[in-house]
């Protein structure tokens, strides 16, 4: 019994392995039907049958694919559909550049954040500090006028005139007779 277990899973790992080679190779990254990489599967005439695997059906594997995280496994009313994910170091280094990306990326939209947050405080102390100067500047002004006319009882006043011309229409008298 123990060396029928050994058996099935040397079974089990040339049927995982050779499946997920074809997933990866033929589809990449792409999203397929499971029983068109099956079909393709067994294709060849000396692969493993299933059978002779752990799992009874192409749904316990495909199952067992995602649990494992060898592939993205979601399921539809037409059926199972997998989506291999690349581990090899060249995916795994452009993955990690991605997310070191967006990190910097948020990073900068943050600082932009920030930035611009700094600007409109400043703005408005800078309006502040005018409306405060104007304001100063009319006390000071009114205190000045003040000081000046401070005591005298006196009002002057001084009016100039203008003189009126006035246009004169004289009425001439013409005789058409003659």
């Amino acid at each position: 019994a123990e060396y029928m277990g050994k058996i099935i899973d040397s079974f089990s790992e040339s049927f995982k392995d050779e499946f997920v080679k074809i997933l990866s190779h033929r589809f990449n990254d792409n999203r397929v039907f499971a029983n068109v990489v099956y079909n393709e599967y067994i294709k060849d005439r000396n692969h493993v049958h299933m059978n002779s695997t752990i799992w009874q059906t192409l749904s316990d594997f495909v199952k067992w694919l995602g649990k494992e995280g060898i592939c993205k496994v979601d399921e539809t009313e037409k059926g199972w559909y997998i989506q291999y994910i690349k581990r090899d170091a060249e995916t795994i280094a452009r993955n990690e550049a991605l997310r070191k990306k967006e990190r910097m990326e948020l990073t900068d939209s943050e600082l932009a954040s920030k930035l611009l947050h700094e600007q409109i405080e400043r703005g408005k102390q800078h309006e502040e500090h005018l409306l405060n100067q104007k304001q100063v500047s009319e006390e000071e002004a009114r205190a000045k006028f003040e000081a000046e006319h401070a005591g005298s009882d006196k009002l002057s006043i001084s009016l100039e005139t203008k003189p009126i011309v006035s246009k004169v229409v004289r009425k001439v008298n013409v005789d058409l007779s003659q």
